[in-house]
């Protein structure tokens, strides 16, 4: 009988070392998902395996990082989605027991964790010391290596001058409102390297003026700079393990209670729409009205069914003011032909195999129902 972790009571399975950890984190739309799989695609000698946190019940990062980390399935061993939660909150025990089914069934050399956005990666650190129904730590089995931050300076530095040009708000320690500036902070101050992405297209004084806030937060920390989703050199697998952030960390982790009461969607406000239908949808529309602007978005990401193309999979990622729409590998599963289509669009669903739409939206303030109308209008019958 395989152990579980929620009963477990040692010894250490397989491992006579702790199994070493890296955890990435950044803000929506920073630029996680891809750097995460260009370190994969990368890595000829590590095996790796890879925890994927997203926001809401749909795991679209853990879906981009199976295809494109394909090129390397000698050392990529296994990916595990976390969904419907945040590991820093949430889903401290399924964090738990994901790292302890890799260990004992995969053995990997290395654990990556990408977190959600909107994670904090001081909590990520104290959920890890949750026990088990046995009093028990997976902080036993596995040791931090690495906690990376990731930001888009253009971000970064738009929110700092927006919570400046705001009258100081005095609130209390216990008050759950957050401003999103809070949240980048922490992001900041607990990780040992902060990467900036997309400075190929950013300003330097942009770049600069980023680089001056995160030094001012986060005197410890490393800074580099990442171009077209690439870092100059492996800044996980090739590093040891970084004791760079001090002692500060060991409250936090000793005390952090069992069940934690903060939930993102409160504290920050953020607000999650999932949008799914089997049928295909016209880009075009999609595309102009992704363009136009959306009251209150700031991420949407996911995967698309192009009424003008069954083979493909549509990619959909915007960030800011930054809207990419692409296709990334074939549809799986068979499709119905073009002479006996379905009676209704009720009915098609299955009949095009994995063929679907599969987005989640992420906002502040956003009218959800009015989107998922809109989104609605685009869809229609499948060609041929």
């Amino acid at each position: 009988m395989k152990p579980r972790w929620y009963t477990w009571d040692g010894p250490a399975p397989l491992h006579k070392e702790k199994t070493p950890i890296s955890c990435i984190s950044g803000f929506l739309g920073a630029g996680k998902t891809t750097l995460l799989n260009r370190w994969l695609g990368e890595n000829t000698h590590t095996k790796s395996a890879v925890i994927v946190n997203d926001v809401g019940a749909i795991n679209i990062d853990a879906a981009l990082i199976r295809h494109t980390s394909n090129s390397a399935p000698a050392f990529l061993k296994n990916v595990v989605e976390l969904t419907s939660g945040c590991i820093c909150c949430s889903l401290e025990s399924e964090l738990s027991a994901a790292l302890f089914t890799l260990i004992h069934e995969y053995r990997p050399d290395h654990i990556l964790i990408e977190a959600s956005g909107v994670a904090e990666p001081r909590n990520i650190v104290a959920s890890l010391h949750a026990r088990n129904t046995r009093g028990r730590s997976i902080m036993e089995l596995v040791e931090i290596h690495r906690m990376i931050s990731i930001f888009s300076p253009r971000d970064l530095i738009d929110y700092w001058h927006a919570s400046q040009r705001k009258r100081t708000i005095p609130l209390l320690h216990s008050d759950p409102r957050r401003p999103v500036i809070e949240l980048l902070t922490a992001q900041i101050e607990y990780a040992h390297v902060a990467v900036l992405t997309k400075t190929e297209s950013t300003p330097r004084s942009i770049c600069d003026a980023a680089e001056k806030r995160i030094r001012m937060l986060a005197p410890h920390i490393d800074i580099c700079h990442a171009q077209q989703g690439k870092t100059e050199g492996d800044i996980i697998f090739h590093h040891g393990k970084d004791t760079s952030l001090d002692t500060s960390w060991a409250p936090v982790q000793n005390n952090h209670p069992r069940h934690p009461v903060h939930h993102h969607s409160h504290t920050y406000g953020f607000q999650t729409l999932h949008y799914h239908s089997d049928r295909p949808m016209d880009i075009k529309q999609l595309s102009a009205y992704l363009r136009k602007g959306i009251p209150g978005l700031l991420r949407a990401k996911g995967m698309y069914w192009d009424v003008k193309d069954n083979i493909r999979v549509g990619i959909l990622s915007l960030a800011g003011n930054i809207l990419r729409m692409d296709f990334c590998g074939r549809w799986g599963g068979r499709k119905t032909h073009a002479l006996h289509p379905p009676a209704s669009p009720k009915e098609n669903t299955g009949l095009w195999g994995e063929r679907c739409q599969n987005m989640v939206f992420i906002g502040i303030d956003m009218d959800c129902t009015a989107i998922q109308e809109r989104l609605d209008t685009f869809l229609t019958d499948p060609g041929t």
